[in-house]
C-alpha cells in the first residue's frame, strides 16, 4: 500500500530560528484617515524563501463614528511553520510560510466623551502557503467598553469582547502539507473585560492594562468543546524627547490547550514636536503591535 507522503518526522524539523521582517510605511490621520503599509515575510531564516506583505486602509471619522475598510497581505505567526516555514530533514521538502491576503470592515461608535464605545468587525482571509493547502476564513468581533470612574488607575472601562471564527479546512498540524496554524471548524468566546489608563503627572508617561476572562466553544474537526480562557496584557509609552518614544508592551493568553506570550520594546518617532502623550497614542501601540 505505500506510506503516505505526508508524513514527517516531527522531532527532526525546525523547531526555533531567528528572522527579521522588515516594514515601512505612511498613515495619515484626521477626519479622513489613510494608511500604506509595505514590508517582507522574515528574511535569514534559511527555510522558505521571503515574500511582500503590505496593507492600505482607509476611513473617515464623523460625528463619533469611525469607519475603515483594510485591505491586507500579512503573515499567519501561529507557529515557525506557517511564520518562517518548515524543512524536512530526510527530503530536503521545504513547506509553510503562509500568507493571509484578506479583506476586513470596521466600525466604531463612541457613546460619551469619556470613551465609552463599541467597535466591530468583520474579515474574509485567504490563506496559502508554499507546498500547503489553500483555505479561507470568516471572522467577526466585538468589542464593547464603558467608562466607570477611576478606582484602579486615573481611567477604568468596563465591558465585554466576543468573537467568532469559521476556517474551511483544518490546517492545524505540521506534517508536509500542513500550515501549522489555528484553523477550528468553529470558535466562538465571550469575555467580560477591564482596560485601564494610568498617566504621569507631565503626561511625558502613559501605561495601559487589559484584562479579559470568560469561556469559549471550539469544534476543532474531530471533537467541540468549552474552555476556560483569560488574557492579560500591559503596555507604556514614554516620551525621551520633543518627537522620540520608548513603548514597550506584553501580552499572556491562556486556555486549557493554548497558551501564548508576547513582549515587545521599540522606538517610536513623531514628526513635529510631541509635548504629552494621551490615551489615543498608548491605543494606537496596542492595536497595531500587540493587537488588543
Amino acid at each position: 500500500m505505500g506510506t503516505p507522503s505526508k508524513i514527517v518526522p516531527i522531532t527532526n524539523a525546525v523547531t526555533n530560528t531567528y528572522a527579521i521582517s522588515p516594514k515601512i510605511g505612511f498613515e495619515s490621520g484626521g477626519k479622513k484617515y489613510f494608511l500604506f503599509q509595505i514590508g517582507m515575510t522574515p528574511l535569514g531564516s534559511g527555510l522558505v524563501g521571503s515574500t511582500f506583505t503590505g496593507k492600505i486602509k482607509v476611513g473617515f471619522n464623523k460625528n463619533e463614528k469611525k469607519f475603515f475598510v483594510n485591505l491586507y497581505r500579512k503573515s499567519v505567526k501561529d507557529s515557525i511553520t506557517s511564520y518562517v516555514g518548515n524543512k524536512d530533514p530526510f527530503t530536503g521538502k521545504k513547506w509553510g510560510r503562509v500568507i493571509a491576503n484578506g479583506i476586513k470592515l470596521e466600525a466604531e461608535k463612541a457613546f460619551d466623551t469619556n470613551g465609552s464605545m463599541i467597535y466591530a468587525n468583520l474579515a474574509y482571509e485567504n490563506l496559502k502557503g508554499k507546498n500547503t493547502s489553500s483555505n479561507y476564513d470568516i471572522s467577526a468581533e466585538m468589542l464593547a467598553l464603558f467608562f466607570s470612574g477611576n478606582n484602579l488607575l486615573d481611567e477604568d472601562y468596563l465591558g465585554f469582547y466576543s468573537n467568532l471564527l469559521h476556517y474551511d479546512k483544518n490546517q492545524d498540524d505540521f506534517y508536509f502539507g500542513d500550515g501549522g496554524y489555528f484553523s477550528p471548524k468553529l470558535f466562538f468566546s465571550f469575555m467580560p473585560r477591564y482596560e485601564g489608563y494610568f498617566y504621569s503627572k507631565d503626561k511625558k508617561f502613559v501605561s495601559k492594562a487589559m484584562f479579559m476572562m470568560g469561556g469559549s466553544y471550539i469544534n476543532n474537526w474531530d471533537e467541540s468543546k468549552i474552555n476556560f480562557a483569560f488574557d492579560a496584557g500591559l503596555s507604556g509609552e514614554y516620551l525621551l524627547f520633543d518627537n522620540l518614544a520608548l513603548e514597550s508592551g506584553m501580552d499572556y493568553r491562556n486556555s486549557k490547550d493554548y497558551n501564548d506570550f508576547f513582549f515587545t520594546l521599540m522606538l517610536k518617532y513623531y514628526f513635529g514636536k510631541k509635548l504629552y502623550l494621551n490615551k489615543e497614542d498608548i491605543d494606537n501601540f496596542t492595536k497595531k503591535v500587540i493587537q488588543w
